[in-house]
């Protein structure tokens, strides 16, 4: 079995380690390939997502990676990239026109309005208390609501196009699944088969 990972945080958003600690420890374990996918940039900051100042630095060390260890490892240079609303994703031209490898669609957060600042946004990738609060605030106490909203959203991600892998579609159990009825298979199967069905009609 040859190992393979293309969606790994270091250093330049939330990870643990820098890019090269990541690099030794795939050749120490047989790694064909490692590919790096930092959160992208935001329209706001959070401890987690890179700054876009950061981004020249990020690309320029993953390349001296490649270059470097050529000869062990294929590296790659991707993104995780939010999708926000049509106006903020991997689709518009700041992240299409990067040099990267590869792209990662994501949904960690969603909008409830169309200004997009860190107080407008239900994060369901934080802690529960949060989201617990933000279903009551913005989804009617219904969870439901919620993991609606998050596939709903997934698919507007995938048909906005711009993206190579879509990311943790699962995400919405993390904290989802604390709440008795959430059942993942009832609420969002039927949404999971047919963003499955897009994504594939989209790669053919």
């Amino acid at each position: 079995m040859q190992l393979s990972n293309y969606h790994s945080h270091c250093t330049f958003c939330d990870g643990r380690s820098i890019p090269e600690d990541f690099v030794r420890f795939a050749i120490t374990h047989g790694f064909r390939a490692y590919g790096f996918s930092s959160h992208s940039p935001l329209p706001f900051e959070t401890f987690w997502n890179m700054s876009k100042d950061d981004m020249p630095e990020y690309l320029q060390e993953i390349k001296r990676l490649k270059q470097k260890y050529s000869d062990q490892l294929e590296i790659y240079a991707g993104l995780e990239i939010d999708y926000l609303d049509e106006t903020y994703n991997a689709s518009i031209p700041y992240f299409q026109e990067l040099p990267l490898d590869y792209r990662i669609g994501s949904i960690h957060f969603l909008p409830v309005s169309e200004r997009l600042v860190e107080e407008n946004m239900v994060c369901i990738d934080g802690s529960f208390r949060e989201y617990a609060h933000s279903v009551e605030r913005h989804f009617e106490g219904d969870v439901r609501l919620l993991v609606k909203r998050f596939f709903d959203t997934t698919m507007k991600m995938i048909e906005a196009g711009g993206i190579d892998i879509v990311g943790h579609m699962d995400k919405i159990y993390m904290n989802g699944q604390k709440y008795e009825i959430f059942n993942l298979r009832r609420i969002g199967i039927g949404s999971l088969l047919r963003l499955v069905w897009i994504w594939f009609r989209r790669k053919d």
